[in-house]
């Protein structure tokens, strides 16, 4: 994660186009592959130009879809319930990935609790 100018920002509210850079990314690291080609969100304006690739590839892989217009409102705050829906799919989609690498990076997080 980059941050927002050099910020992390950890106590501000994540937007939509924001969770999909974060996920986007881990898939990437995990080996999983998402051209992101489907048909754009009718507001694919709004969409800033670093998340686009994400957006699309988040929409590909099935962890996130439209409003009841189909639009994705991008700069939209990510509600808990979102998130959680969007993190179950992604696991559901870990599990079918053919060879997934489940360790993104080869140092343990210190906040991720003991190793079993």
């Amino acid at each position: 994660m980059s941050g927002s100018g050099g910020n992390f920002r950890p106590n501000d509210p994540i937007t939509r186009e924001e969770m999909c850079v974060t996920l986007y990314n881990l898939a990437k690291k995990q080996g999983l592959e998402a051209s992101g080609s489907q048909s754009r969100f009718p507001d694919h304006a709004s969409i800033s130009s670093w998340a686009r690739d994400a957006v699309y590839a988040c929409r590909e892989l099935g962890l996130v879809n439209g409003d009841g217009q189909g639009n994705f409102s991008p700069r939209g705050n990510t509600q808990r319930s979102a998130a959680a829906t969007v993190f179950v799919r992604y696991y559901k989609v870990m599990e079918t990935a053919p060879n997934p690498d489940p360790t993104p990076g080869s140092t343990p997080s210190p906040y991720a609790g003991p190793q079993a």
